[in-house]
């Protein structure tokens, strides 16, 4: 603080912070087609789209920007659109989810607590489910739960 006080009018009112890293708690269920021939693979590709959608700055070793904030239906059209997944079952972010993602579902803003705030996505588990899970049209985790 005494270092930048030089630079700055004494007119200012000036507060130093340093970065609070805040992790997010992800977890997903996904169903994959079959022809995957490497599911760990393809749960690697997952797990960094999460990294380089709430962590860009460490992708490109650039410094974090506060302040930032993301979209869960962004996140979700991102992991629901990988290549090798037939099916997003399951996105909850920080304990929180949507139970459908389409144009008219209000979204969940994801932003740390703090102006000065950085997130850091801590991925719980990606979990996969089988194509042939359910009865018949019925599908565990989709619209058939068992309580």
């Amino acid at each position: 603080q005494h270092l930048i006080r030089r630079y700055v009018s004494p007119f200012v009112q000036l507060k130093v912070v340093n970065p609070s890293y805040q992790r997010v708690e992800v977890r997903c269920k996904v169903v994959l087609w079959d022809k995957v021939k490497d599911e760990a693979r393809t749960l690697r590709q997952l797990t960094q789209i999460v990294w380089n959608y709430l962590a860009p700055w460490q992708r490109k070793s650039d410094l974090p920007t506060f302040r930032q904030s993301y979209s869960y239906k962004e996140m979700h059209a991102r992991l629901a659109n990988h290549e090798d997944v037939m099916r997003l079952s399951l996105l909850e972010v920080n304990g929180k989810s949507l139970p459908h993602v389409d144009y008219n579902t209000e979204d969940i803003l994801i932003k740390g607590d703090m102006p000065w705030s950085i997130l850091l996505p801590d991925i719980k588990k990606i979990e996969t489910l089988s194509p042939h899970d359910g009865i018949e049209e019925a599908e565990i985790g989709g619209n058939f739960i068992i309580g």
